[in-house]
């Protein structure tokens, strides 16, 4: 009859996977902390940490969030994953649950606790291997950008309807415009009637001009 080796009991843990993009919308980046201590002292790794006696996980990933970056969200988090193979941690056996979420914009990190830096980092530097990331924090990094696709093809989807909108307001301003010099030309050779009529086009076009731009200012405070 086989021996069974004596059963290790689990440490329970909590990270956050948050992203954002740059100023011009086109990188995103992953929030990421230094580790100051080992294991893996150095290299760059979640922000997170041990879900205390009777905390729920998610608390816990606020929780760790904040002390290790000072980012609060509004933001609701995801379930990206729960990660518990063996020898993911060499203190021993680890399991993780790993949220996830995503923001319009950079915040403000500023490490504390056990992080000795915070920053927001290019995610295709992470996935290339570009940089040096503790645990498995890079495959969760992988499964959670596939959690919150959804959104940023929404973003992306909301960017192209704006960009839109905008040039149908530049386009009927402009016409516009050609039509107040149309109108001008008119009234000096005495057709008044006809001034008439394309400055109330001009007018409407103004109008329509408006129209678009209110609707790509909508589109893009919704981002």
């Amino acid at each position: 009859m086989g021996t069974h080796a004596e059963a290790e009991t689990p440490r329970l843990t909590a990270d956050t996977v948050l992203f954002a993009k740059d100023n011009n919308r086109e990188n995103l980046h992953v929030l990421l902390i230094r580790r100051a201590w080992d294991p893996f002292a150095g290299c760059w790794a979640l922000p997170g940490g041990h879900v205390d006696s009777a905390e729920e996980t998610f608390d816990a990933a606020c929780r760790e969030l904040a002390e290790e970056t000072g980012v609060r969200i509004a933001t609701a988090l995801k379930p990206a994953g729960v990660y518990a193979a063996p020898g993911r941690d060499p203190r021993g056996r680890y399991v993780t649950f790993a949220y996830t979420a995503y923001v319009p914009f950079l915040l403000e990190a500023i490490a504390a606790d056990d992080a000795a830096e915070a920053r927001w980092i290019l995610v295709r530097d992470v996935l290339h291997g570009t940089v040096s990331v503790a645990f498995d924090h890079r495959q969760i990094i992988a499964e959670a950008l596939n959690v919150i696709t959804s959104e940023l093809r929404n973003e992306t989807t909301a960017q192209a309807y704006a960009l839109d909108c905008e040039r149908n307001a530049r386009a009927a301003a402009d016409h516009a415009d050609r039509i107040d010099l149309l109108a001008k030309e008119a009234r000096k050779e005495g057709a008044t009637d006809f001034a008439g009529r394309e400055t109330a086009r001009a007018i409407q076009l103004r109008m329509d001009a408006a129209a678009w731009q209110a609707k790509a200012d909508n589109a893009r405070s919704a981002l």
